[in-house]
């Protein structure tokens, strides 16, 4: 039993009405790292929804004046049905299914978490991004299985000892989660084929509540971030794999810092997507893959850049004085110095690039140019730019 810091629920109480639990979780994981006690996202998740719930329920005892502890008739007849109440189941449903996300049942073979429920939902996830399926009841088709052959290659592919089938995991999967309903006379029967899912399955469904928060672009893909972390990411020593990650695995890798108080980095690129930078004695090469670091209080990786030239003299550089913070900072530290350009590849705000992430990994905070990275730590950082 996790005892709660008061100062996490002070933190968590900050937040206004309208924040997503997944908003608030990220956050607390950007401020408070593991807590001290080794708290992994789910221990977040599961802090931050119990304290919400809580709140929920003491704020609606207190606007109606009546105790739960001792309802009266209208509530045990459950003829109450003011906007409080909806809202509040709404609520304990949406947070007990996330809940059954983060502690789906798995089989273990070989010492590693069968994938097969985790790929199920991204791909599901997939086709409502897709508007493959558009409503929270949806026949079984071989779009979904394509989908689901997709991700397993891209994800799991290295895992030798489980079998690719989608059958599995729509027949085990929670019905809190993806509930499955029987065709008549077929109840119970397990599945061996998708052929035979269509026979034995009118449809699915997806919880209501549910359905609703995934309709939100950022929530569906922080939900997938959270099941790829869970799931896929944290599978013994296996780490997610994505087509563009597979791309760029050859070429080599540096971290290096931006300092906001020096130059206005997140402003420069909502305008640019080439910079040149200071390339001092480093020895870059064209193809090479930068992350840039931004230092405290973001202490996170943001940017994922290509080498594209090198050497470039001062005089060749391209113009962004107005983007550092004072002259004399940018005449003392660059006018010396030949310059690398870099292009802009992705962005990710990832709360597991996060310094606190990234140290399990072997990353301490980064005071220059940093090119000795491991594939662990270089495989982890590919994994969060999707």
């Amino acid at each position: 039993m996790i005892a709660y810091d008061n100062k996490w629920l002070e933190f968590i109480d900050s937040f206004p009405e309208g924040c997503s639990a997944l908003e608030i979780v990220a956050a607390c994981i950007n401020k408070f790292g593991d807590g001290g006690l080794g708290l992994t996202f789910s221990n977040w998740g599961i802090i931050v929804r119990d304290y919400l719930y809580q709140k929920t329920i003491n704020s609606i005892a207190n606007e109606s004046d009546v105790s739960l502890n001792e309802p009266n008739e209208k509530y045990k007849d459950n003829s109450f049905k003011g906007d409080n109440a909806s809202d509040l189941k709404n609520s304990v449903d949406l947070n007990n299914i996330l809940d059954s996300i983060y502690r789906m049942k798995c089989s273990n073979r070989d010492g590693y978490k069968a994938p097969h429920k985790a790929i199920y939902l991204l791909s599901i996830f997939d086709c409502i991004e897709s508007r493959v399926i558009t409503n929270n009841r949806f026949q079984i088709n071989s779009v979904l299985l394509h989908k689901f052959e997709y991700n397993w290659k891209k994800y799991v592919a290295h895992l030798n000892c489980f079998s690719p089938n989608i059958w599995n995991p729509i027949f085990y999967m929670e019905d809190s989660i993806v509930q499955k309903v029987y065709n008549t006379g077929f109840e119970g029967v397990k599945p061996n084929s998708l052929k035979r899912c269509e026979v034995v399955f009118n449809y699915l469904e997806i919880p209501r509540s549910l359905w609703d928060y995934i309709q939100n672009a950022e929530n569906l893909n922080s939900l997938r971030n959270e099941i790829i972390d869970t799931y896929i990411s944290n599978n013994k020593s296996s780490i997610a794999q994505s087509n563009f990650s597979n791309v760029v695995k050859m070429k080599n890798y540096w971290i290096i810092p931006g300092n906001l108080k020096i130059f206005r980095i997140s402003d420069y690129f909502k305008c640019n997507d080439i910079i040149d930078w200071k390339q001092s004695h480093y020895k870059f090469t064209i193809g090479d893959i930068v992350f840039i670091y931004i230092s405290n209080p973001i202490s996170s990786i943001r940017y994922m850049l290509e080498v594209v030239k090198c050497d470039i003299p001062y005089e060749d550089s391209l113009n962004d004085e107005e983007y550092w913070t004072s002259y004399h900072e940018m005449a003392d530290n660059v006018k010396y110095y030949k310059y690398v350009r870099l292009k802009l590849l992705k962005f990710s705000d990832s709360p597991f690039l996060h310094l606190n992430s990234l140290a399990k990994y072997g990353l301490s905070v980064p005071q220059g140019a940093t090119h000795n990275l491991s594939n662990n730590l270089v495989d982890y950082i590919l994994s969060q730019f999707k």
